[in-house]
Parts: structure tokens; sequence; C-alpha cells
């Protein structure tokens, strides 16, 4: 009993992450309707999807560039392939939890760090560098389809480019001046040990949280550029059913 106990000590995370690996694939079979699935894997193009597939590289190799970068402020040495393993935890542990939530866990458990909460506050900056350029690549294309369909005199459309130019506005500059970000939540912020878990901000300088935009706006097209793969891929099928 004791060898026993000793070996699930020493293997723990290993077993935490099959269980994890094994939750996603109950989830997925449990889920989703293989009839349908492959009825419509027969009709869809599978030349755009081989295309869409061969990007997967190249999006999962710019997302896990910038969480090693900022995670190495807060592990320096960090080595690539834990960052990777941790980005791969924290996809299996996300994909069954709502909103994504064990996605801050996954990453922040399988990188050895004693504050975990420190971790989890790095994935959820890297997700504030997303969130940025979502919100910023997408008011731009709101107001190109404002002025082309003549919505400026519309209030409703206004307000709408009104509050996203604000928080778009609001999260860029906070994360290109994260010294400033840093300053304002020190003042928000009393307790010690959560002021202990963003700290890191405080050491970040403009020069490197400009690379990390812009590694997360490559990552945004290409992934934009995969969607418009998958559905020229998936066209002929839809096209089938609504003739149907």
């Amino acid at each position: 009993m004791r060898a026993m106990i000793r070996w699930l000590k020493k293997h723990k995370w290993h077993l935490l992450k099959a269980v994890l690996a094994a939750a996603t694939l109950g989830y997925l079979i449990y889920f989703v309707e293989v009839d349908q699935l492959v009825a419509t894997a027969r009709g869809a193009s599978w030349g755009w999807i081989l295309a869409a597939l061969a990007l997967l590289p190249v999006n999962l190799l710019l997302e896990g560039l910038v969480w090693h970068l900022l995670a190495r402020n807060v592990v320096p040495g960090l080595p690539w392939r834990r960052s990777l393993g941790a980005l791969m935890s924290g996809f299996a542990l996300g994909l069954v939890t709502p909103m994504r939530a064990g996605e801050l866990a996954g990453r922040a458990f399988y990188v050895r760090h004693p504050d975990k909460w420190e971790l989890a506050a790095v994935v959820f900056v890297q997700r504030l560098f997303d969130m940025a350029v979502f919100v910023d690549v997408g008011l731009v294309a709101l107001y190109v389809f404002m002025a082309g369909n003549g919505l400026w005199s519309e209030p409703g459309w206004l307000a709408v480019a009104a509050y996203g130019t604000g928080a778009g506005l609001t999260v860029t500059a906070g994360l290109l001046f994260p010294k400033v970000s840093h300053g304002l939540l020190m003042r928000v912020v009393r307790r010690e040990k959560t002021r202990a878990h963003v700290a890191f901000l405080g050491a970040l300088r403009t020069r490197q949280t400009a690379r990390y935009l812009l590694i997360a706006l490559a990552r945004y097209l290409v992934n934009a550029v995969q969607f418009v793969m998958l559905v020229l891929a998936f066209a002929p099928v839809a096209d089938t059913e609504t003739v149907a």
C-alpha cells in the first residue's frame, strides 16, 4: 500500500493529464453525432480541410509563443517544451469546463512554480492580448460595414461603434503601457498576496507588449484564414442541405 501511495505521489501529474485527456475524449464522444459527422465529411472538400489543418501548427506555435514569452517573465528559463505541454494541458481542461475556465488551472498546474495563481494571471493577461486584437480588428470591419451601408446616422450603430472603440482603446492601451496598468492595479488592490500575483506586470516594457500584440495579430490572421478555408470546405454540403 505504501509503495502504491509513493507511486501515485510521484506520477500524480501524469495521472492528471491522462484523466484530462480521457475526459476530453468522453466529452466529444458523448456530444458529437457520429453519423452526421461522417455524412458531412463525405460531402466536404478535403483539399480545403487539409490546407486548414496544415496551418494548425502555425496557429499553435504563435499562441504558444505569446504564452511562452509571458510565462518566462514569471518563470525564468522556462523550457519551450514545458510551455507547449502547459498549453495543450490548458486546452484539454478548458474544453470540458464552462467558458474555458479550466484553461487557467490546466496551464498553471503543468508548470513547476510555487505560485499557481501568478501563472493563472499570466494566462489571463495573454487572453487580454487576444481580446485586444479581436476587438480592434472587429472595429475596423465594423467601420467598413457601416461606411458601406450608410449607417453612420443610425444611433444604435453609433452606440455600438462608440462602445467598441472605448473598449478596444482601453484594453490595447492597458497592454501597451503595462507599468501604468500595474500602478492602477496597485491603487485598487490592497491585499498583498493578490498584489504579488500580478507583480510581473510592473516588470514588462512597452516594447515587449507591442511584440506580443503583433504575434497575437499574426495568429488572428492565421485563424481567420483557417476559418475561411473550412467555410469553403463545407460550402458544398451546406448548399446541398439548403436545396434539400
